[in-house]
């Protein structure tokens, strides 16, 4: 298997996590953007390479459709890239590049 399926909820989508850590990990995430804002530039070796887990490679994951056994989970993993293709990949060209993946 390339990926395995984890059950469970992403942080910010629970009643049960306080505001406290959200809005630290908010606070860690700012602080690590606002360090990096100051490369001159983002560095070749980053520039040049193709994360999977970088946002505009989203619909490259369609490719691994194909190893997903699971009938419902490939069904939400195709409606997911869909819905990302209609309603992000347009506004991509507008939204700011950052280091942070």
């Amino acid at each position: 298997r390339l990926l395995r399926y984890m059950p469970g909820i992403v942080i910010g989508q629970s009643a049960r996590e306080s505001k406290s850590l959200l809005n630290q990990i908010g606070q860690v995430l700012g602080k690590m953007d606002k360090a990096l804002a100051s490369f001159p530039s983002v560095p070749p070796v980053l520039s040049e390479r193709v994360f999977l887990w970088d946002l505009k490679q989203v619909p490259a994951l369609i490719a691994f459709s194909e190893h997903i056994s699971n009938d419902r989970h490939r069904q939400i993993q195709q409606k997911v890239i869909a819905d990302f293709n209609e309603q992000v990949v347009p506004l991509l060209p507008s939204m700011r590049k950052a280091i942070i993946q």
